[in-house]
């Protein structure tokens, strides 16, 4: 039988969020990557405790993905009219 991968959930380090704000992604989700003068602006809203951020690592520790909890969370034009809690995501 194969092992379960392990993910663990940290809040946000400063050395996590630049890492995150440097992250590229080819086309059609390139409309995430932030432009070359806001990558320190992305870095400082990943660390706003407000926000909710945490860093996601695998079993060695590697930096896999990141996620945030609530109104940060949400897609603009969504119906938001029930309660919910929004929770985004992204990966490495």
């Amino acid at each position: 039988m194969e092992r379960p991968m392990v993910f663990a959930f940290h809040p946000m380090d400063k050395v996590s969020a630049r890492a995150i704000s440097d992250w590229r992604y080819d086309a059609p989700y390139d409309v995430y990557n932030p432009g070359s003068d806001s990558v320190n602006e992305m870095a400082q809203v990943f660390l706003d405790p407000e926000y909710a951020y945490y860093a996601m690592t695998d079993e060695r520790g590697d930096l896999i993905a990141y996620c945030c909890f609530g109104p940060d969370g949400r897609v603009p034009g969504g119906e938001y009219e029930a309660d919910a809690l929004d929770v985004v995501m992204g990966m490495a």
